[in-house]
């Protein structure tokens, strides 16, 4: 193949061996790799988002600063269509007695302190992330069972009801499928090396400036596909900004619609409210970024790409255009000469030297002054043609030099001895022979660069 810029044949490599300049890509090869781009690029900022938004979530404690306060006595739950507490729930369904009331069964609720198993295993969940513990406490339904084991006395005396064996069996029974599917996938993921090891590294703060380079790397040969092919650097730098501003816009409207939801929609739900409206703040900050980096470079490709616009050729208007005046040109004055009496006055036919050039001055010694009546008596009269000779003046004209035949120039013994082809060259690295020394850059068979 040949080269688009300066005809020379390309190598394997598609690089011009004349002028170095590589082929440009097809388009299909620039549309199949800015879609690998795209998909690159959305992975990369939802991911680091993502993190950051744990992280900060993590380092504030907002999720548990959320259910410190929680009271499972309060807890809504769904039954028959029905929401009510888990109090209320627990008298409808359980309790026989008429004198027990739902406040003596929040009262027994909150003196089993369930809250304490929920918040201990929040804490195991937190301290793994920050690296102070290396496995996730499972859960199992046995921890349930000693909790009304322990409470089992209090229970019975103020709520009346007796927890038989087989009440206990009725409700490992129903637990246990759901514990065994949990604790089996956090044995499997978090509680390995691998898992440990990359669970911890996603909320890690170099990890995510590893990200933001890989990002700029993306961003650089984005610009780069773009060159290869039919278009420019600002170009890339665009597909980029436009890809980067669709993730950021929804992390940025989730944040806003986070507020609105914990301020509006979860006033029922303040455990929800606390953990959405802490969320929002850095999913609000991190999209904002992101939309504002965007926005800069979209503006700045604008900026580049009108800077480096080639104008268009305005077209001609001829009637604008001054016309140059032409120069006068003054023709020689032609002196008149006086006929003599008795000289016809036609024109005396030509002779060599009146073919003198023109605007050659002929030197006369006839007076111009000299008037007929002077002339002798004697001169024949008459329409009496005179030769040119007599009709010419008495001073000889000046003829014109003639010009001597030029000799041709002998020629230099330079030229006349045979040039001496010059000695082959070849490349250092394959020792094939550079057809073009002094001229090729590039090897023709391996691409290595040639030593000028």
């Amino acid at each position: 193949m040949q080269c688009e810029k300066c005809g020379g044949e390309l190598n394997e490599k598609g690089r011009c061996h004349v002028c170095g300049k590589k082929k440009r890509r097809s388009k299909g090869y620039v549309v199949g790799h800015s879609f690998l781009l795209v998909l690159a690029t959305l992975i990369l900022v939802n991911h680091l988002i993502a993190c950051a938004t744990a992280r900060v979530l993590l380092n504030k404690d907002v999720i548990h600063k959320a259910l410190e306060n929680v009271k499972f006595s309060t807890v809504d739950v769904m039954h028959d269509e029905e929401k009510m507490t888990l109090a209320e729930y627990i008298r409808r369904e359980y309790v026989t007695d008429p004198a027990v009331t739902t406040g003596d069964v929040e009262a027994v609720l909150n003196q089993m302190n369930l809250e304490a198993l929920a918040m201990r295993k929040l804490d195991n969940y937190q301290n793994y992330y920050r690296g102070t513990e290396d496995t996730l406490e499972t859960i199992t339904p046995q921890e349930i069972v000693d909790i009304l084991d322990k409470n089992q006395a209090m229970i019975q005396e103020k709520l009346q009801i007796e927890i038989t064996q087989a009440d206990k069996d009725t409700l490992v029974a129903e637990m246990q499928d759901s514990c065994i599917a949990y604790n089996e996938g956090v044995v499997r993921y978090y509680n390995t090396g691998i898992g440990r090891f990359w669970n911890r590294l996603q909320l890690n703060l170099w990890f995510m400036l590893g990200e933001l380079v890989l990002l700029v790397v993306i961003l650089v040969r984005w610009c780069v596909l773009f060159c290869s092919g039919r278009g420019r650097a600002a170009h890339g730098i665009r597909a980029f900004a436009i890809t980067l501003l669709v993730p950021s816009g929804i992390y940025t409207l989730g944040g806003v619609g986070g507020y609105v939801a914990a301020k509006y929609l979860f006033q029922e739900l303040p455990v929800l409210a606390d953990i959405t409206s802490g969320a929002s703040a850095p999913l609000l900050m991190f999209g904002g970024i992101g939309v504002l980096a965007a926005v800069f470079m979209l503006i700045l490709a604008s900026m580049i790409l009108s800077l480096t616009k080639k104008p268009a050729a305005e077209p001609e208007i001829l009637s604008e255009i001054p016309t140059a005046a032409p120069e006068c040109v003054e023709a020689p004055v032609q002196e008149s000469v006086p006929v003599a009496a008795g000289v016809s006055d036609e024109p005396a036919p030509l002779s060599a030297a009146s073919e003198t050039p023109t605007g050659e001055a002929l030197t006369s010694t006839a007076s111009e002054e000299e008037s007929p009546a002077e002339m002798p008596d004697d001169a024949p009269t008459g329409d009496t043609s005179v030769s040119e000779e007599a009709a010419a003046p008495t001073g000889e004209p000046i003829a014109p030099a003639e010009e001597l035949p030029t000799e041709p120039a002998a020629s230099s013994p330079e030229e006349t001895t045979p040039a001496q082809a010059p000695a082959p060259v070849f490349c250092k690295e394959c020792g094939t022979q550079i057809l073009q020394p002094g001229v090729q850059k590039f090897c023709i068979k391996c691409g290595k660069k040639l030593d000028s």
